[in-house]
């Protein structure tokens, strides 16, 4: 079983797909992904976002049917918020996928 959360947003895009075909190799059975799709509440050093990668669900669906084999037995976008110590509420949304071979 593979399991990553809250791992793939943080991936540089130009080598997700490299990412997606190694992470194809590591299972047999089932995968589990958990995938933001909000920014993150830290920054990198150079000022980017932490989540490199802010997706929707229709955007990642379509790479993870192409690079990791296998089926979409479950997913769900899982809305949620986060309030920081300020008071001001941030989207804290994940795309939540299952995949079986």
């Amino acid at each position: 079983m593979l399991v990553s959360t809250d791992v793939l947003e943080h991936i540089e895009p130009v080598f997700l797909e490299n990412v997606l075909r190694h992470m194809d190799g590591l299972f047999t059975k089932v995968a589990f992904f958990i995938i933001a799709t909000s920014p993150a509440k830290k920054f990198l050093p150079d000022g980017r976002n932490a989540h490199l990668i802010v997706e929707n669900p229709g955007w990642w669906k379509p790479l993870l049917e192409k690079y990791i084999g296998g089926k979409i037995v479950h997913h769900e976008f899982s809305e949620k918020t986060r309030t920081d110590k300020m008071g001001v509420v941030h989207p804290n949304n994940k795309y939540i996928v299952v995949i079986e071979k």
